[in-house]
């Protein structure tokens, strides 16, 4: 009589020759180099990590992963958007590239500069229009961030900015 086998000693049985060739084990180590990435900047965000503590486990990663530091800016500029959380996230490229943050920083602040004014433009215009039809007071505000147009035109205006700073890295 056989002995009877744990299931994992079945599954090891199976799996016995089985091995990722080099292309299977190229992409894992990519998804876990982007994955790693992701983890570091969402721990930044959550403020689990100080500016040191990035740099430290960076050093300790960059030598199994040399393409970390080039994975966090370009996932930290793919977050950044034109709200204003991105203050956080300019500092993981103020600890990453200290040279280019000053310039992102300024391209950042012209898109939003940009779309502050065109929402006060949009906002003062659909007064007008609103008045004009007779339909004024104090409780009359414009929602332009609601309106379908206004949203497109923003994405517009962020991924031109994302680009822009995806520029500045590569």
């Amino acid at each position: 009589m056989t002995p009877i086998k744990s299931s994992i000693d079945l599954a090891m049985e199976k799996t016995e020759g089985l091995r990722l060739s080099d292309e299977e084990r190229r992409v894992q180590r990519q998804k876990d180099a982007a994955d790693l990435a992701a983890a570091l900047i969402l721990r930044w965000e959550n403020e689990d990590l100080s500016q040191d503590d990035l740099l430290e486990e960076l050093r300790s990663q960059e030598a199994a992963f040399p393409e970390l530091r080039q994975l966090m800016l370009q996932q930290t500029i793919r977050r950044i958007g034109l709200q204003a959380r991105s203050h956080v996230l300019l500092d993981v490229i103020r600890a990453l590239l200290p040279d280019k943050a000053r310039q992102m920083e300024g391209i950042i602040a012209a898109y939003r500069q940009a779309v502050e004014s065109r929402k006060h433009a949009l906002r003062e215009q659909t007064r007008q229009e609103l008045m004009q039809k007779g339909i004024s007071g104090t409780a009359v505000e414009p929602n332009e961030t609601g309106w379908q147009e206004w949203r497109s035109w923003a994405a517009q205006q962020e991924q031109a900015m994302q680009e822009e700073l995806a520029a500045l890295i590569e």
